[in-house]
């Protein structure tokens, strides 16, 4: 509730407060902030939103809804990156086809756009939270790929990969994860 001149002439007008309390409302509300004493402790900047993870049902059901579209996508992705390995009439970088790297390259620019409308437009943290890890994931998985594709047919003869042959795309997905975060 803010409490304009007029309220303040009011209240002294019916007696509530006195000229002296009126007069000092009105200064403090003049006052400059940085030169509030010091002694006073404020638990929180009046200019700072308040973080609330979960601001009613509508940001709970919007982001069980894009956790279960980012799962159900991250399947199709998985199927068909799966599928596309197995063909034989699909465009190969290494043991990678392309079109999976562009399956993964789709999600992530979709893991964008999530993000960009439900964090930045909505302001929903929940389910901002929710893309975050998803586009983590997605991330992950185009970087696992693309080192997958660049780096594994290269060092096949090298000893330590034929003995831990996933250590590499490991490291692949766990940099995307990383990549992907910072981006995020």
């Amino acid at each position: 509730m803010i409490v304009n001149n007029l309220d303040l002439d009011s209240a002294v007008a019916e007696g509530i407060i006195s000229r002296e309390q009126a007069a000092r409302l009105r200064d403090l509300s003049t006052r400059d902030p940085a030169s509030l004493d010091a002694s006073i402790d404020f638990s929180q900047d009046t200019r700072d939103e308040p973080f609330r993870l979960l601001r009613g049902f509508r940001d709970f059901f919007i982001a069980i809804g894009v956790g279960i579209f980012a799962v159900g996508l991250l399947a199709v992705g998985v199927n068909q990156i799966k599928d596309s390995t197995v063909s034989e009439a699909v465009i190969r970088i290494g043991d990678v086809s392309i079109f999976a790297i562009l399956i993964a390259l789709v999600l992530c620019v979709l893991g964008i756009a999530l993000a960009e409308f439900i964090t930045r437009k909505q302001r929903l943290s929940l389910s901002s939270l929710v893309v975050a890890v998803a586009f983590t994931f997605w991330s992950a998985l185009l970087v696992g790929l693309i080192v997958k594709s660049l780096f594994v047919p290269a060092t096949t003869g090298w000893a330590i990969v034929r003995e831990f042959p996933t250590w590499l795309n490991i490291w692949g997905a766990a940099e995307g994860a990383i990549l992907g975060s910072t981006l995020f």
